[in-house]
């Protein structure tokens, strides 16, 4: 399953990617979280929260480009 969070310049989207993702996680779910922001503010906020390890981790990749779409949908097949 992709989830896609988008919106606006200024929203909250990473604040609801980064709390599904945990939610997922914490249901038992197989989860990638994918930042596609160049500011990389998901991929810092975990980076930070992985030094916890009583937290359950999630892992994350960087993406931009033009095969963006192509390289989810291969990652997809992967995780829940």
């Amino acid at each position: 399953m992709i989830i896609t969070i988008f919106a606006t310049k200024s929203s909250t989207k990473t604040s609801i990617a980064v709390s599904t993702a945990v939610y997922l996680k914490n249901l038992g779910k197989d989860v990638l979280l994918a930042d596609l922001d160049t500011q990389a503010s998901a991929s810092n906020w975990l980076d930070y929260r992985s030094e916890n390890s009583a937290l359950n981790q999630i892992v994350c990749v960087k993406k931009n480009g033009k095969n963006v779409s192509r390289d989810l949908i291969e990652l997809a097949a992967k995780y829940d």
